[in-house]
């Protein structure tokens, strides 16, 4: 996963806005390579993913983001035919997203038919 990583860096956040990747590559490097760097991709299983991002000590927005970018990152894997499948991909939503939407305090709230 390091080394996907680091061939994202290189050939794709030349691509994107300047804060995009230098937000991406901070997610990269606090959160999904020193969990995940070692592993290789075919060995990487969506629960493991859903799991991990469960027990992380995040807001919900944060985990999300994290599992973006890991989807992201086996995307870029995919094209450049680095492996053939996406485990991230198959994520479901379970104790790390949140359900209904948030405010700005962090509460929940329910849309209502009117």
């Amino acid at each position: 996963m390091e080394q996907l990583a680091q061939h994202w860096k290189e050939k794709e956040s030349s691509r994107r806005a300047f804060s995009t990747s230098e937000t991406i590559s901070g997610y990269l490097a606090n959160w999904v390579v020193p969990a995940w760097g070692s592993r290789l991709l075919n060995e990487m299983k969506a629960v493991d993913v859903e799991d991990w991002l469960a027990k992380l000590d995040l807001a919900p927005g944060s985990k999300k983001k994290i599992r973006d970018i890991m989807h992201l990152l086996y995307e870029h894997a995919i094209r450049y035919e680095f492996t053939e499948r996406n485990p991230v991909h198959q994520q479901g939503s379970s104790g790390w997203e949140a359900p209904g939407n948030a405010d700005a305090t962090g509460r929940e709230t329910v849309a209502r038919a009117t």
